[in-house]
């Protein structure tokens, strides 16, 4: 049926029809391809999947391949010069020379199968992907032998990326393989390099030769990223699910990821990629190092050893510059240290039993208390609980002993002797449950609780290592506790039900000794350093611990120490020579960013970036083209086409240099649009729409999305009520009414009922309908306040209209027929608690609650009961200064409200209350006149009394605005009034001057250059061979072609 549908669609065109895809139309119109008479409305299938339909006397081929997901990207590309663009449509790769803006074709290459995808290649060459094979020829001179590789995918091919300066193409198909290549131009063939299975079919890819870095994305709606090193494919980070995932592309300048979908959607990611970069190495090292601590937030190391020192270290400029040292800081070697930066504190103990306290001020390491003999042996492991001061302390007695650092002295306050057979080699504790755990060199743990003065013991497990444990490891979120023993096994284990359990473990021996071991809890990586020199990583997986697919970080010296600060991601490695290297953890994650564009109505099938400009250039199945700013981190809509390609875009270039865009339809036709960036001017301008200051505009989008245009209405100090017009960049009058009241200061307009409201200086109340270009009176209610009116809210479905003004008085009233009556207002109670104005009012239906701004800076709810409007609650300094603005989220139900302090803010009714979700400080300078959201599009527009407009992003459940466009000097340093039409792209001011300007929202406009030419008679080149009118040049077969 959908088939059928197309087909009918197409037959309704007048002739001659254009192809889906490019298919070739083998046959003249009228007669038969199979020359079998077919009747009128019959289907036939040829077996190149394409499907021939006959109605009404002509035949019409629809390619099957058009309801393949195979045909989505890859369909244009460009010589790295500019000089040639390259195309691939129906069973054809089409060649066009280019000189500025024209582009001619120039030689076409047939095939069997249909060409989907065309890259540059190395030289003169260019890969196509036709089918399930690889080809690559020289489109411009045909004199070249050609390069092919039959059935290089099982099934057709996808995605076709390559890096023409390397010759290495990478390839992904319907047989769910990742293959990359290298062209070997000299052999005359693709060499197969790797190959790696995936889940779902892949859509998109790109590729960075500079890191080695490939980033494909498909139809399980997540982007991968994997690293391309020894000819293999490694997967490093994969993204939370997104919406089918159909075009990537990369920015390592600022390490943004972009991607569309199926959805319509561009979404923005930050790629963090997991490596130890270099900070800093020591240089005066120590005469066997021992012991070592780092906080990495102010990069702040200590380092100890058997030469007796204690060296405090700080990260500067490469280099561990040494600050401060005690040269006979102990009388034996030293064994442990332990580092609490925040308080500068440094614990250190050695071989002769000896704890010693001290203090980093500045360059100088102060002895602050120390406890000699505070084990009768060496101490191996210290800990220290920087909340309640305490020491923790354990070595070659078999005893954990606890100390409390008070003033100058160490006091003892409890032990656990003889809790292990052999010494205590580790220990580790964690504040935040106070849990403790204890290892020893008989491969026992022990699982503790402490708490003020009691250790309490929670599990003990004897032989989880054969022989010694060199390192125990917390990981602090889940509890976790991870080992490493002189049996070569890394081990995790959890406490469960009084038993130390054992959850994942190396599946054999390591071949090297592990001496030290970290957990970065935010990568789920696993650390490890020994006596190889190297730093490897381990991911931990349901009940196995296996080596994570990245590569070493090779030291160059065997490793005695690792530790960790998780908070800053810093690492620092011990070598047994006694140096001291300092690097930074870059842990691979794919997280999304909160913006989310939604780009075209369909599938954004093509995307193209210029990082360097930030400027993003997309295109959908509705066959328009947008181009994008990305301005940290969010999308903003430029410029668009107007019916670019009605038969859908299939194919997008972008040429950075010149500001070039190349699209490709349906048809195969490509076009030229030249970006022009213009200055922030206004559009059109309307000088003396009113006479004296505007004080309301209304603006409401036309009813035919084709004519685009936009109703505005205006009124001010002259009494004048007037309609216009917005239409191809134009405000024109329709009219305005015929007796002019005193000045209206207060406008509310409903188009679907064409009703206006409006009320002033004289405090009638007035109702208008307007009709065509006429606007003529309705209702009115006289006195209907005693002096200005200055606020007005309509209420169409319900007719409910509130009013309220400088007398503090709220009124609601209903219109019915051609007459408003009154329904319900304050009271003299209640109008004290407006003594000073009542500015801006909104009905929120959702509550049927009833919001008031005033010019003391509350905000005030109410609810009709019976003939009076009871208050229910207050906002007190809901701003600063005067409340002039409230506007209702229609979607979620929210208030936005703006004051005289500049601020914008975002509330949630509820329970009869104002709950705040965000507030924007200081959007504007001054008082903000008028704001105007559209939560479809999650934009707003501010305008102020400082003379701006500002155009914002609102991100998130609490709708957090992000500033996106400024544009200053506007109504002459004084806006009064402001309407915006998102459908139309158009923002409306108005000031003290009476005139009224029309602004873009857009900060440019793809300017159409014309479109590729054939090679007979300058005709527009579309893919219809073997027809003069298709502007066809020159077309051969491929060598390989039956």
């Amino acid at each position: 049926q959908a088939i059928l549908a197309q087909a009918r669609e197409r037959l309704s065109r007048p002739p001659p029809p254009l192809r889906p895809n490019g298919a070739f139309l083998r046959t003249s119109a009228g007669a038969s391809p199979s020359g079998s008479g077919a009747p009128v409305g019959s289907l036939c299938a040829s077996p190149a999947q394409t499907l021939c339909v006959r109605h009404d006397h002509r035949w019409i081929c629809v390619s099957l391949s058009s309801f393949s997901l195979g045909a989505m990207a890859g369909r244009l590309c460009m010589r790295t010069d500019g000089s040639a663009i390259f195309s691939a449509f129906g069973r054809a790769a089409y060649s066009f020379r280019r000189s500025g803006d024209e582009v001619t074709h120039h030689e076409s290459l047939g095939f069997a199968d249909e060409a989907r995808l065309v890259a540059e290649g190395p030289g003169s060459l260019v890969v196509i992907a036709a089918g399930k094979s690889l080809h690559a020829a020289d489109l411009l001179d045909f004199e070249l032998p050609e390069i092919h590789e039959q059935d290089a995918h099982g099934s057709v091919i996808t995605t076709l990326v390559s890096d023409a300066p390397s010759g290495l193409v990478f390839s992904s198909g319907k047989d769910l393989r990742i293959k990359a290549w290298r062209l070997d131009v000299e052999a005359q063939r693709f060499v197969l390099l790797a190959s790696v299975e995936c889940q779902v079919w892949t859509m998109a890819m790109m590729y960075i030769p500079e890191t080695r870095t490939l980033f494909s994305g498909g139809m399980d709606s997540r982007v991968h990223v994997w690293r391309f090193e020894g000819n293999g494919l490694t997967l490093v980070a994969s993204s939370p699910e997104a919406h089918g995932i159909l075009t990537v592309r990369y920015c390592p300048r600022q390490k943004i990821v972009l991607t569309s979908g199926q959805d319509g959607a561009i979404r923005t990611w930050k790629f963090q990629d997991t490596r130890l970069v270099p900070v800093a190495t020591s240089r005066e090292p120590h005469s066997g190092l021992r012991a070592v601590a780092v906080d990495g937030s102010t990069g702040t190391v200590v380092s100890a050893g058997d030469d007796l020192a204690i060296k405090v270290w700080r990260s500067d400029g490469g280099e561990l510059r040494l600050i401060a040292e005690e040269e006979d800081a102990h009388g034996d070697g030293i064994c442990a240290v332990c580092l609490h930066a925040a308080s500068g504190v440094v614990l250190s103990a050695c071989n002769d039993g000896e704890i010693c306290v001290w203090i980093v001020q500045g360059e100088a390491l102060i002895r602050l208390a120390s406890a000699k003999g505070a084990h009768p042996g060496a101490i191996f492991a210290l800990q220290y609980d920087a909340g309640t001061r305490t020491v923790l302390s354990a070595g070659s007695d078999c005893a954990i002993k606890a100390w409390s650092f008070r003033g100058a002295e160490l006091k003892p306050l409890t032990s656990a002797e003889a809790c292990h057979a052999t010494g205590i080699m580790c220990l580790q504790y964690n504040d935040a449950d106070k849990s403790l755990f204890s290892a020893a060199a008989d491969g026992s743990i022990n699982a503790w609780h402490f708490k003020e003065v009691l250790l309490t013991s929670r599990a003990k497990l004897e032989g989880a290592h054969k022989g010694r444990i060199y390192c125990l490891r917390i990981d602090p979120g889940t509890g976790q506790l991870f080992s490493v023993g002189a049996d070569g096994f890394m081990r995790a284990w959890k406490v469960e039900q009084g038993e130390l359990k054992m959850v994942a473990a190396t599946a054999g021996k390591m071949d090297r000794t592990v001496l030290a071991i970290q957990f970065h809890t935010a990568s789920s990586l696993l650390m490890s350093a020994g006596m190889d020199g190297s730093i490897k990583y381990w991911q931990v997986k349901a009940g196995g611990i296996v080596p994570a697919p990245m590569p070493d970080e090779v030291c160059g010296m065997p490793l005695l120490g690792l530790e960790l600060d998780v908070a800053a991601g810093a690492v620092l490695c011990a070598g047994a020579e006694g140096t001291l290297k300092l690097w930074r953890l870059e842990a691979n994650a794919l997280d999304i960013l909160p913006p989310t564009a939604l780009a075209h109505d369909g599938w954004c099938r093509c995307m193209q970036f210029d990082a360097p400009n930030n400027i993003v250039v997309t295109a959908g199945d509705e066959g328009e083209v947008r181009a994008w700013k990305l301005m940290d981190d969010d999308l903003v809509l430029m410029a668009e086409t107007d019916q670019a390609h009605p038969d859908g875009a299939r194919g997008l270039w972008y040429e950075a240099s010149t500001k070039t865009a190349f699209s490709a339809g349906d048809d195969a036709a490509i076009k030229l649009w030249r970006l022009d960036i213009r200055a922030r001017e206004p559009i059109d301008t309307i000088p003396e729409a009113h006479r004296g200051i505007i004080f309301s505009m209304q603006a409401a989008d036309g009813n035919n999305p084709k004519k685009r245009s936009v109703t505005v209405l205006s009124a001010g100090m002259d009494g004048r009520l007037r309609a216009w017009e917005f239409q191809g960049g134009q405000l024109t009058s329709l009219g305005e009414i015929d007796n002019p009241s005193e000045g209206i200061l207060a406008l509310q307009f409903d188009p679907a009922t064409g009703l206006v409201v409006g009320g002033g200086l004289d405090g009638t109340l007035r109702v208008w309908r307007r009709k065509g270009s006429a606007l003529q009176l309705v209702a009115a209610i006289e006195d209907g306040h005693s002096g200005w009116i200055r606020a007005l809210h309509f209420h169409a479905p319900s007719g409910l209209v509130i009013s309220a003004g400088d007398d503090g008085c709220l009124r609601t009233w209903k219109l019915k027929g051609q007459e408003l009556q009154p329904v319900a207002s304050t009271g003299d109670t209640d109008e004290a608690a407006h003594s000073d104005g009542i500015l801006a009012v909104l009905y929120h239906s959702k509550s049927g609650t009833i919001l008031s701004g005033c010019s003391d800076g509350a905000i005030r709810l109410w609810r009709c009961v019976g003939s009076r409007l009871s208050l229910l609650g207050a906002r007190s300094q809901a701003h600063k200064g005067a409340a002039s603005v409230l506007q209702l989220d229609t979607t979620w139900g929210d208030v936005l409200s703006a004051g005289q302090d500049g601020a914008i803010r975002f509330w949630r009714v509820a329970n009869d209350s104002l709950q705040m979700q965000s507030e924007t400080l200081n959007a504007h300078e001054g008082g903000i006149a008028a704001v105007c959201y559209d939560p479809a599009k999650r934009t707003a527009v501010s305008a102020g009394s400082d003379g701006r407009f500002r155009t914002w992003s609102v991100h998130g459940d609490s709708k957090d605005f992000k500033p996106l466009v400024e544009v200053g000097g506007v109504q002459m340093g004084s806006v009064m009034a402001m309407a915006y039409s998102p459908f139309c792209g158009a923002i409306f001011t108005a000031g003290k001057d009476g005139t009224i300007r029309v602004w873009s929202v857009l900060e440019g406009e793809l300017i159409p250059l014309g479109c590729a030419t054939g090679g007979h008679g300058g005709q527009a080149f579309v893919a219809m061979p073997g027809t003069e009118a298709s502007g066809r040049g020159p077309c051969r077969r491929a060598t390989t072609m039956p």
